[in-house]
């Protein structure tokens, strides 16, 4: 059974203690599922159950979050009980396997505070067989990817990832894990599409190619030696940036991205996706070439669990389940290790995380697809430090809420954990409402704004969408020149705002959008919520 008898009462009771009926109740019918999928084998002598646990996007997600989408706003996730759920699902579940999808770093101050190393570290205690490369492993640089890639026990993959000067390959592109017999193909995917959600000058050093023909030269060779070809793949549309995402079925991604890779290599067993945080609740089958794809929500909340059975003598999955596991709260220990490595960074980065820096009046939240309180924040403090008459900030680039009463420096740092600078240019008209226009494709969700009101109308085509546009009161003129400011991650063109790199008269600061923000939170001290309308939707 994916959860046996014994551990499904262990687990009901502490749920039930701890969650009350609620939650209690959603458990049981994981697990009537779960006891639903236990089939006997046709052959048990060429069968072999294989249970895949799988993460991806963990963005440093170290301490838990409260679920304000869910029934009593229950704390989920954080590292020390993602660790202590795998667990026990290592313990009950039958040749347990772990593998993640990709970017460890950046979210949660840690990651910044500790440049990425606390992350190695727990991911190194919690040991998982095989990850890949994420964009966010970038991060911190070539070197940062690096440390990564070299200091873990287990296996960091990347099949299509080559350095330009010598041709040669960033990561090792594939590995066979073993385990009771089992042997596991592994090949890592970082999808060439997603190189403009990273830094640009990552992609001076490296190139990411088609992973298509690379994939069908690996496994049909990988098939020979391996009972299952599993792919790790990083690609697609970025994640929605909102804390309660899950919540909101208008702003999830699609993962055609996937779709169209496994359509195009027949041989692989499974997928698993990262990059889009797509919750798929329900494995999903490829119609084409009967690959199964998975994918969690990411950010730590959910695992996955992926049950198949599996005919070892001809190597082919013949029968699957899966769903995917909310991490409650304190419901099992997690290991020591694991919890001696995440308080030991804890106390290290506590030092300069809990030195206060102002108020907010208000809960500041983040809105992907819509303008934002802590939208505005940000944009306003980018002003304010500049002088400049526009401000804009991609909705990716703000990674966390900032809550109501005292904040701290891991706060603004934990909202604005990238090594991005303010960038101070002259831009026309015309490329400002260029950059309007690519932001309401909602592709990399919204820009934030300040120093401007727009309206929008999303019925309409993309490139077609902005209806008007005022500065200082007056319409927005194409051929005269503004003055703006932007994080330098816009300003060469992430996040497809190719109109930003026409600025002339470039400044880059040097200041870090954290350090801005938490300059601007010192002086106003008691951060309030600014009026609505800036960016705003045409009521048809």
């Amino acid at each position: 059974m994916l959860i046996s008898c014994a551990a499904s009462t262990l687990v009901s009771n502490a749920i039930s203690r701890i969650l009350g009926r609620a939650f209690l109740l959603t458990f049981l019918a994981f697990a009537f599922l779960f006891f639903a999928w236990t089939l006997p084998a046709k052959d048990a002598a060429q069968t072999k159950e294989i249970t895949l646990l799988y993460s991806n996007d963990f963005h440093a997600a170290v301490e838990p979050v409260t679920a304000t989408w869910l029934v009593d706003r229950p704390k989920i996730g954080g590292a020390l009980d993602f660790a202590a759920w795998i667990s026990m699902l290592r313990r009950t579940e039958p040749n347990a396997f772990l593998f993640d999808s990709g970017d460890l770093y950046t979210g949660q101050s840690i990651s910044f505070l500790t440049r990425g190393q606390a992350l190695v570290d727990i991911w190194k205690a919690i040991g998982f067989d095989a990850t890949c490369l994420g964009n966010h492993e970038f991060d911190y640089g070539i070197d940062g990817a690096l440390r990564y890639v070299r200091e873990e026990p287990f296996p960091v993959l990347s099949a299509n990832l080559f350095r330009k000067s010598s041709g040669a390959p960033f990561a090792k592109p594939f590995a066979i894990v073993e385990r009771n017999g089992i042997k596991i193909a592994v090949i890592g995917i970082f999808g060439p599409e997603i190189k403009f959600t990273t830094t640009i000058a990552t992609w001076d050093t490296l190139e990411a190619r088609d992973p298509v023909p690379i994939l069908r030269e690996l496994v049909p060779q990988l098939r020979k030696q391996a009972d299952l070809i599993i792919v790790l793949a990083h690609e697609g549309l970025p994640g929605p940036m909102q804390s309660d995402a899950e919540a909101h079925p208008e702003i999830q991604r699609n993962f055609d991205t996937d779709k169209a890779l496994v359509a195009a290599v027949p041989g692989i067993d499974v997928l698993i996706s990262g990059h889009a945080h797509r919750g798929i609740e329900v494995p999903w089958v490829s119609p084409a070439t009967g690959t199964i794809v998975v994918q969690t929500y990411g950010l730590s909340t959910t695992i996955g669990v992926l049950r198949l059975t599996v005919n070892v003598a001809e190597h082919r999955v013949i029968a699957h389940r899966g769903a995917l596991v909310r991490v409650m709260d304190g419901v099992f220990s997690p290991p020591p290790n694991v919890a001696a490595v995440v308080t030991s960074w804890e106390e290290k980065a506590e030092a300069e995380g809990r030195k206060p820096i102002g108020e907010a009046a208000v809960p500041f939240t983040r809105d992907y697809n819509a303008e934002s309180l802590i939208g505005a924040l940000v944009t306003d403090a980018m002003l304010s430090q500049t002088g400049a008459e526009m401000a804009f900030e991609n909705a990716g680039g703000i990674r966390g809420d900032l809550p109501r009463g005292i904040l701290t420096r891991s706060d603004a740092i934990s909202a604005l954990p990238f090594m991005n600078t303010a960038v101070e240019m002259e831009l026309s008209g015309a490329d400002i409402r260029s950059a309007l226009e690519q932001s309401l494709t909602l592709d990399a969700g919204m820009l934030q704004v300040a120093g401007l009101n727009a309206t929008y109308d999303l019925s309409q085509m993309a490139g077609h969408r902005l209806v008007s546009v005022t500065v200082g009161g007056k319409p927005l003129q194409d051929d005269r020149t503004y003055k703006i400011v932007v994080s330098s991650f816009v300003a060469h063109g992430g996040d497809h705002y190719e109109s930003f790199r026409h600025g002339k008269n470039v400044h880059d600061t040097g200041e870090l959008l954290c350090d801005v923000l938490t300059d601007y939170a010192r002086k106003v001290h008691t951060l309030t919520a600014n009026p609505a309308g800036r960016m705003e939707q045409v009521v048809q």
